[in-house]
């Protein structure tokens, strides 16, 4: 249990915050159609956390914090989006008529 709460959950938080901004750039930058407003979809709450912990002031510092725990799902949220996508791709290439192996 140690090396979980040492070690996991501060990776996870770390890879939440410097790595979801990355990776809500290109997945909007990869995909196009249905699948760039489903990227896009996370932009939402966070758009608005950000927004309350910016305009809170210094009295409520706890924002900031939800702000830095949404990160991580937001993240894993777009990992399972891309590889979807990537798997959707591959499938309606091996799909079509006429193409030789």
């Amino acid at each position: 249990m140690d090396f979980v709460l040492g070690r996991v959950i501060p990776f996870a938080v770390y890879g939440g915050m410097f790595g979801y901004p990355v990776l809500q750039y290109l997945a909007i930058y990869w995909t196009r159609g249905r699948w760039q407003v489903y990227a896009s979809l996370p932009l939402v709450p966070m758009a608005v956390l950000l927004a309350v912990a910016g305009f809170s002031g210094s009295g409520a510092d706890l924002w900031s914090l939800l702000l830095v725990l949404t990160a991580p799902l937001a993240l894993v949220y777009l990992a399972v989006l891309l590889t979807l996508h990537r798997r959707a791709r591959v499938t309606a290439a091996s799909a079509r008529p006429g193409e030789r192996r």
